[in-house]
């Protein structure tokens, strides 16, 4: 399913970089965006047979300086139970008095404005979202840029043992406070992001909006 919320940018060496830009594109630290981790926690694998969302959390950074410049997290009430606790460590009863999606839905959307999201295998964040957007049933004409850093890092980082977001990390000493919780995924994505970007001296291609 595709919520048309995400477009998916590119990379490129940075010595390469006058034959990639053209029109339409643009080289994301002359777009003036900030850059947002993004990262979901969930009942399962698998929206498609019923797992919903328990977690949120986006971290806004400046690209340049890797200054936090805010954040947004909630829990999610899912309207079921909540599945996999020995993997994220949310229980049916933390998530009793948290918001449903429908709730929150609009502030993580216009929390994305103005910024190209991060995410560790971001396709399976965006699914989730697409889905709950599906039941919603409502939608922002609003396309947001968007890279995956799992993606990198099996281009860029091909002696990792595994492409895993905590291995990575560990890999440029970029230390996760609480691997699986949402927020602290969202802000380990984009700390990858820009060391491989820096390791690699890559450029990153946006489409122009």
């Amino acid at each position: 399913m595709d919520t048309g919320l995400f477009c998916y940018s590119s990379v490129c060496p940075r010595n390469n970089l006058n034959q990639i830009l053209i029109d339409g594109v643009k080289e994301l630290k002359d777009s003036n965006l900030n850059l947002v981790g993004f990262d979901v926690e969930t009942t399962g694998l698998s929206p498609k047979s019923g797992d919903r969302i328990v977690a949120v959390g986006a971290v806004k950074v400046n690209y340049e300086t890797g200054q936090i410049i805010d954040n947004f997290g909630t829990l999610v009430n899912p309207n079921r139970d909540v599945g996999a606790t020995f993997i994220h460590g949310i229980t049916d009863e933390d998530v009793r008095d948290a918001p449903q999606f429908k709730q929150i839905y609009g502030q993580l959307l216009d929390f994305f404005k103005g910024s190209l999201i991060v995410g560790h295998n971001l396709r399976f964040d965006e699914g989730f979202l697409a889905s709950e957007l599906a039941l919603v049933g409502d939608f922002n004409e609003v396309v947001y840029p968007s890279i995956c850093t799992l993606k990198l890092a099996q281009r860029f980082m091909p002696d990792c043992v595994n492409h895993k977001l905590d291995n990575c990390a560990a890999a440029f000493d970029i230390k996760i406070e609480k691997y699986h919780d949402a927020t602290c995924d969202a802000l380990a994505s984009v700390e990858l992001l820009r060391a491989i970007i820096n390791d690699a001296d890559l450029a990153v291609i946006i489409p122009q909006f």
